[in-house]
């Protein structure tokens, strides 16, 4: 087809795509609510496909075929007796609607209740209609109103497959429904699915002929795994047609993920042979519509699961190859020497399968001379750098088309003093202060623009000052800055998020509103005001700085007989409490006992005791934090 009969071709597409979307109401939010294995279904028995084994001595329920099945009047159910497939010990329509009620609904039709009036309000997705004086059946797939949809086989001709619908007040015969109570498919999507089987609303090769069919050419092995070393599930018979949902590569072989009957799991693909559908075609990523002349360019496109090599082609505008590469990557670069319009086309290949051929969309795209190629968009990607003096960077653009991107913008600063840009748009941090960068294209007068901050550099070796640690303050202290007008302090909350603490011009600052006993994380920011306004540099890493216990407050004793009681003042911060003693007050104090309560009871002889104190102890990262002692409490038990 020439390059003006396709784009033609396509816009009658078009056309008639949106035609029949104005006359059948069918949506995205529509398929959405469509159980997926209706899909599934559709997928496994295509409209007008055969329900037979035709070229296998072995029925298969799961399997269809392209020719009606030749001994098909007075056959039975039974293995060998005919090529029919059979289901649950039945055949023809009843057969293939047991086979698709089960599918559906997940349960065996044959123990289902039998209903004698057919009332559309009960009607679920999955209930098998017998009609024509018990001579037809069929599985209900949608219901509107009065209406359904439905697929069957065996109408007309021999074993074909049927998706329409019909009123049920043209139901001709009716017999009896058979219905899972335990069942709730129903979906009032009449139109959607009848839409799907005409092939009219793009969603039947969406989510139906996209699923990849291969067929046996022996009997294979269904194991569990992808690997030869797996379980057997069960086994395909030779010259049945199954659907592939997955495919991947392990061990020499290609695989393919597939359900047979109520068995799912993996065969070789390298013995079947490759029928139709795909699980994932190539498709070519972003690509310009337009490309200069003799100049190199790359096309990209996805991987394939399965895929050992790709080949790629241009055409031109009389569908002439105009370039082509074979490739094991998923990239190829291409020069085109006339201008002009031009297609291209990529294929993936697999040395398992020498059927199996993928073929993505094609794209279209110009090739035309570098003065007629002028920009579409021009978009900064980054709205805002933070630089600090001396650094570069280079001002991140997103254009379209790139290739007429080159010579055709200009840079500028609006604070040389602070930021310099060159031709190129690379940015040089000359001092502290703020600047905005245009960039603009000369030929089309699109700009884009971004803020660059020059701040002073990151407050370094934050830390608690060194000496003895209080109760009731942290002191930290920080590297200098140069250039710095004064540091921002912030502190981690009990929410986990820091905020702002205070706002300090030295380089170490005093925390009073601390605990004992306790924990804080702060860091620094170091800023600078200056003529356009001021500028924070970045947040110095962070630092846990500690309090310690307070020293134990309201010690007392009671003396009984022959026993001392300690009671103190609870500090619910600390881990546990050391208590000494000593004989005389002003003596050397022993440690005799630890205890994680605020009490203590020590028995003595009667006239024995001396003097108390007691110390609270905090475990902070490993360490080990003791308050001061409080104050000495004589005791001499009773």
């Amino acid at each position: 087809m020439k390059y003006n009969q396709r784009i033609i071709a396509f816009c009658l597409s078009l056309v008639l795509f949106f035609g029949i979307c104005a006359a059948a109401p069918f949506s995205v939010s529509a398929a959405s609510q469509t159980p997926q294995v209706l899909f599934d279904l559709m997928a496994k028995f295509p409209h007008k496909a055969y329900w037979n084994h035709v070229g296998s001595p072995v029925n298969n329920p799961d399997g269809v075929t392209d020719t009606p099945c030749p001994s098909h009047v007075g056959c039975s159910w039974q293995e060998g007796g005919c090529t029919c497939n059979s289901f649950l010990q039945a055949i023809q329509c009843k057969g293939f609607a047991f086979k698709a009620a089960y599918d559906l609904v997940g349960s065996n039709p044959r123990e289902w209740e039998q209903r004698d009036t057919l009332d559309a309000d009960k009607l679920r997705v999955g209930d098998i209609i017998r009609y024509r004086s018990n001579r037809h059946s069929l599985c209900v797939t949608g219901v509107n109103g009065n209406r359904i949809s439905f697929v069957d086989a065996n109408w007309y001709p021999m074993c074909q497959i049927r998706w329409d619908s019909m009123d049920l007040d043209e139901m001709p015969g009716f017999s009896y429904v058979l219905h899972d109570p335990k069942n709730n498919l129903k979906n009032p999507n009449l139109e959607f699915y009848t839409s799907m089987t005409q092939g009219t609303a793009g969603f039947l090769q969406s989510h139906v002929e996209n699923k990849e069919s291969w067929t046996t050419t022996d009997v294979m092995n269904l194991r569990k795994k992808a690997t030869t070393e797996s379980a057997v599930v069960t086994q395909l018979p030779v010259g049945i047609s199954f659907v592939v949902s997955e495919k991947k590569q392990n061990g020499g072989y290609l695989w393919g993920k597939t359900t047979y009957g109520s068995d799912t799991g993996w065969v070789a693909l390298d013995h079947c042979t490759y029928a139709r559908g795909s699980v994932n075609a190539p498709q070519f990523k972003w690509f310009s519509d337009e490309r200069p002349v003799n100049t190199t360019f790359k096309l990209f496109w996805s991987a394939v699961q399965g895929a050992d090599y790709y080949k790629v082609f241009l055409y031109d505008a009389d569908d002439k190859v105009a370039a082509k590469a074979k490739t094991g990557d998923t990239e190829a670069s291409f020069i085109l020497n006339r201008t002009g319009a031009y297609y291209a086309k990529v294929q993936s290949f697999s040395k398992h399968a020498e059927s199996w051929t993928l073929t993505g969309e094609t794209m279209d795209f110009k090739v035309q001379k570098p003065e007629d190629i002028k920009l579409t968009t021009l978009e900064s990607t980054e709205k805002s750098y933070s630089l600090h003096i001396g650094d570069t960077a280079a001002m991140a653009l997103y254009v379209r088309p790139y290739c007429a991107f080159k010579g055709t913008v200009e840079y500028a600063s609006s604070n040389k003093k602070t930021v310099e840009v060159d031709s190129l748009g690379n940015l040089l941090a000359v001092s502290l202060g703020k600047a905005t960068i245009t960039a603009k294209d000369s030929r089309t007068g699109l700009s884009a623009s971004c803020t660059v901050s020059v701040t002073p550099k990151t407050a370094a070796k934050i830390k608690q000052a060194s000496g003895t640690l209080d109760a009731d303050s942290i002191t930290l202290t920080w590297s200098a800055v140069a250039k710095a007008t004064g540091y921002y302090l912030y502190r981690k909350g009990s929410d986990g998020k820091f905020q702002y603490l205070a706002r300090v011009t030295t380089n170490t600052y005093t925390d009073k509103k601390v605990a004992d006993a306790s924990a804080y994380t702060y860091y620094v920011k170091a800023f600078a005001d200056t003529e356009s306004g001021t500028v924070t540099g970045d947040a110095s890493a962070s630092v846990t700085a500690v309090t310690r216990p307070a020293a134990v407050q309201n010690l007392k004793i009671k003396a009984d007989k022959g026993k001392l009681t300690l009671t103190w003042k609870t500090n619910k911060r600390v881990d546990y409490y050391v208590i000494y003693r000593a004989a005389k007050k002003s003596g050397d104090y022993q440690k005799i006992a630890e205890t994680d309560s605020a009490r203590l009871s020590i028995y003595l002889k009667r006239g024995t005791g001396g003097y108390y104190k007691v110390r609270a102890v905090n475990e902070i990262g490993g360490k080990r934090f003791v308050s001061g002692y409080s104050a000495a409490v004589k005791g001499i038990a009773g």
